[in-house]
């Protein structure tokens, strides 16, 4: 049996077009605003420290090659010193003790690199200034963070400068050590000096070891007239020096005065390095005691003879 075909009207019509409806396009989303004065700082500031802290971390990897190298030469070439521990005064005295000159050398050479370090190392204080001249725009965690990288930065700068400054002490080399020393002490803000009364009294034993002595006594005056009247006089070391000032400007009555104040007590041990330093220290008050002893009174001219008559 054939089915019937059934048509249908609709299965007979063509695909009907959709209807052409306008669709919205897909909503854009809005452009951030621009960031403010205060986010731009911090995004500053944070770009600064990082390189900062980049910065200080390869020169302390620099620092330690340095160290070592250093510490290699400079023990290689003290092995020809005859007495080591007395090459530098006997460099000051231009004795020809055998690898004296050779040793000089060797530690002037080094003193000349640390130096030039130094120098290189100091670069990183720009960035530490313009970090410290945007602290105010910063929050309060970053205002901590320049803070304490300004104050390691300082630090180090200054123990390398002391590095170099001892190099050329060891090789007696004063006068290029009281450069670097002063120089340092300039750099340092008028505010923060205070902090600073070693590297101030450094620069006056070497002002005392070139010959500028009432240089010297100027900044050991200041150092002293710094300290409380209750602790004036307990740094013995310091009144020693002060002593040995005055008695460079001719002036023995304060220089007795300051070697007194100096003197300590006696130790018991006669064989100590402090019974040895106050054994010196009574030497110096006795042979200004000795120059200030008044003279007795010259006797009176024998009268002249009566001439005979």
């Amino acid at each position: 049996m054939a089915w019937p075909v059934v048509s249908s009207a609709r299965a007979a019509e063509p695909d009907a077009a959709e209807p052409d409806v306008a669709r919205p396009a897909p909503a854009q989303p809005a452009a951030p605003p621009p960031p403010s004065p205060q986010e731009l700082a911090v995004r500053k500031a944070e770009k600064l420290i990082n390189s900062t802290r980049d910065k200080m971390n390869d020169f302390q990897k620099a620092e330690f090659q340095l160290e070592m190298a250093s510490i290699v030469s400079e023990g290689a070439a003290l092995q020809a010193v005859k007495d080591p521990k007395k090459a530098t005064e006997q460099i000051a005295k231009n004795a020809a003790a055998p690898g004296l000159g050779a040793y000089r050398s060797v530690v002037l050479s080094a003193a000349r690199e640390w130096l030039g370090f130094q120098q290189r190392y100091s670069i990183i204080g720009l960035t530490v200034k313009t970090l410290q001249a945007e602290r105010a725009n910063a929050p309060a965690n970053l205002r901590t963070t320049i803070d304490e990288l300004a104050v390691k930065f300082n630090q180090k700068n200054l123990a390398l400068q002391m590095k170099v400054i001892g190099l050329y002490e060891k090789a007696a080399d004063y006068r290029d050590a009281l450069a670097v020393a002063t120089s340092a002490y300039q750099n340092i803000a008028e505010e923060d000096r205070a902090g600073a009364q070693n590297l101030k009294q450094k620069i006056a034993d070497l002002c005392l070891k070139v010959g500028d002595a009432s240089v010297a006594l100027a900044a050991y005056k200041s150092i002293l007239d710094a300290k409380p009247e209750a602790d004036r006089y307990k740094d013995a070391s310091l009144c020693e020096k002060l002593g040995d000032a005055y008695k460079a400007t001719g002036d023995l009555k304060n220089a007795l005065d300051m070697y007194k104040h100096a003197l300590p007590a006696a130790p018991k041990d006669a064989k100590s390095a402090k019974a040895k330093a106050v054994s010196a220290l009574q030497k110096k008050i006795d042979d200004i005691e000795k120059k200030l002893k008044p003279t007795a009174p010259a006797a009176p001219a024998a009268k002249a003879a009566k001439t005979a008559k």
